[in-house]
């Protein structure tokens, strides 16, 4: 999602997460603005609870 800051995209991530059943979907955040893929599948297991 794209948008000027204060647009509101965060605000319309977290609601749409809202909607989703806890019981068929984790929803997991995390900020990656730089960084490589290795970080990105180190931020994934974080928020997934693997690893520390």
């Amino acid at each position: 999602m794209i948008g000027e800051p204060g647009a509101g995209k965060t605000f319309a991530l977290r609601a749409w997460k809202e909607s989703f059943s806890p019981s068929l979907y984790h929803v997991v955040y995390f900020p990656l603005s730089t960084g490589g893929v290795m970080d990105f599948y180190r931020g994934l297991a974080l928020g997934l609870g693997e690893g520390t």
